[in-house]
């Protein structure tokens, strides 16, 4: 919790300094694509439901993939100002977090249960240890 509140704090922080530094510059001007309307209309129980972008869950189909790398260009002309910016505040978020970590053991029968972080890795590890805190670890599930 004391984690998650330090992170938000920061995140507050560099937020103000973003908008304060983006108010400085001055901003690209780019026109956005425009995603093409097409109707899904979908009845149930009675009730009609129109879909005007249903086309887009197709995400094998080129379409699809060109609109979207097309905002994907756009975003990155927008927000090419903030690039230094962006870094700065990545680098300032990623070293306030502490990226090996382990949580408080919580003890369910013979078994004291708890997750680990580790550098490097995006995910959790949830383990487990039968008797006390001390005893051989068994890992059960490794998201990474």
């Amino acid at each position: 919790m004391k984690k998650t509140l330090v992170i938000l704090a920061s995140l507050v922080a560099l937020v103000a300094l973003v908008l304060a530094a983006g108010c400085a510059k001055q901003r690209p001007t780019a026109t956005p694509p425009v995603a093409k309307v097409e109707a899904k209309i979908d009845t149930m129980f009675g009730v009609e439901r129109v879909d005007n972008y249903f086309w887009l869950r197709g995400k094998e189909k080129p379409e699809v993939i060109s609109y979207l790398e097309a905002e994907n260009a756009y975003a990155d002309s927008m927000t090419s100002h903030t690039t230094e910016l962006q870094e700065q505040l990545y680098n300032e978020l990623k070293g306030r977090i502490k990226e090996t970590d382990l949580s408080v053991p919580v003890r369910r029968g013979d078994y004291w249960y708890y997750s680990r972080d580790e550098e490097g890795k995006s995910y959790k590890i949830y383990c487990r240890k039968k008797g006390s805190t001390e005893g051989e670890e068994e890992i059960l599930l490794d998201v990474n």
